[in-house]
């Protein structure tokens, strides 16, 4: 797949968070999706693996605000909020998904033969309403078994465990953007565990706060100089943060 990631500019940063603050978190994801990668003009964006995705978002986030990319999660144990900035190069070095939307993949475990392919943003906006975990992984496999081989009568639900795991463990190594999970230890209490890192929403978090202060610029250089938003939003962020401090000065 041709990558063309490239910075977003400031009139389409706004134009993203307008049509996107509405919207459920999928839906941003692959509006910022389209805007990231004009390599993928023609693709059916929103069944490209997760993987797939969340890799040209963190690409589009390091060519538009460069690096690190900012998150935060908060403890398990005392509820102590943490703020985390991860380098998004190292996030990448996990690998890239080669695997197009459709494409195909099959485990064999037991007397069983699956054939399945890789969660979309479709199947997440399918589960975004659940809250019960086993729940998901059931709904994730019905929409993504094709085909199953086996005793008569098998369904995606009715599959044993050492075959969803299978299952799981083959999604994960042929997409392996598909979840960022990350080790923190909790600076107040030392607690330690495991978090997912939600690319998508870490992006939009910026993209959102980016999009306000251009407001905040636009209407500050309007007041003072009369510009109209797209003689301001031509500007480059220099000149406008240097007009900025003339307005004020």
């Amino acid at each position: 797949m041709t990558t063309e990631v490239r910075a977003v500019s400031a009139q389409e940063m706004l134009d993203l968070w307008e049509t996107g603050r509405a919207r459920h978190p999928v839906d941003r994801a692959v509006l910022m999706l389209a805007a990231a990668d004009r390599g993928l003009a023609g693709e059916d964006l929103p069944r490209l693996p997760v993987g797939v995705r969340d890799e040209h978002l963190l690409r589009l986030y390091q060519a538009t605000f460069g690096d690190p990319i900012d998150g935060r999660a908060t403890c398990p144990e005392c509820a102590e909020a943490l703020e985390l900035s991860l380098g998004c190069g190292d996030l990448l070095d996990a690998g890239a998904s080669n695997r197009l939307a459709g494409a195909e993949l099959d485990v064999r475990e037991g007397d069983y033969h699956v054939a399945f392919r890789l969660p979309d943003s479709t199947d997440l906006a399918a589960i975004a309403h659940l809250d019960d975990v086993d729940e998901a992984r059931s709904v994730i496999l019905e929409r993504c078994v094709i085909s199953i081989a086996g005793p008569d009568g098998a369904t995606p639900r009715s599959l044993p465990e050492p075959v969803v795991s299978e299952i799981a463990a083959s999604m994960a190594v042929a997409d392996p953007h598909a979840e960022f999970v990350i080790d923190l230890i909790c600076p107040a209490c030392n607690a330690g565990w495991e978090a997912s890192f939600d690319i998508a929403s870490a992006v939009w978090v910026h993209v959102s706060t980016h999009a306000r202060r251009l407001l905040l610029e636009v209407d500050a250089l309007a007041r003072a100089y009369g510009w109209r938003e797209s003689e301001i939003l031509a500007l480059s962020p220099t000149r406008r943060a240097t007009y900025l401090e003339l307005a004020v000065g």
